[in-house]
């Protein structure tokens, strides 16, 4: 993501003891952050992580796009809407 929002690293452990770490920037002032995983841009509301302190994990993945231009531009816009995020579900969601 190209914009200037807070920017805060997630931590995902789908393996025991093998954590992987994501980008992810906040959207909005609801927030929503942006999670960048495999080639799939995750829609979603984080917290503070207790087993890795300094790091987010996900809390609620609400959906999920395809990551393309097109995406990549529109969450580069400040303070997304939530009629924004809609347009951007209606055209580019994939199923979690």
């Amino acid at each position: 993501m190209l914009n200037g929002n807070k920017k805060v690293v997630v931590v995902l452990e789908v393996e025991t003891n093998k954590p992987e770490f994501f980008k992810a920037t906040r959207l909005n002032n609801h927030g929503h952050y942006a999670v960048e995983i495999d080639g799939l841009v995750f829609v979603a509301t984080l917290m503070p992580s207790n087993s890795h302190p300094g790091y987010y994990e996900l809390l609620n993945e609400l959906f999920a796009l395809k990551l393309n231009e097109e995406v990549r531009e529109a969450l580069a816009k400040p303070n997304l809407s939530a009629a924004d995020l809609l347009l951007l579900m209606d055209h580019f969601q994939e199923p979690i």
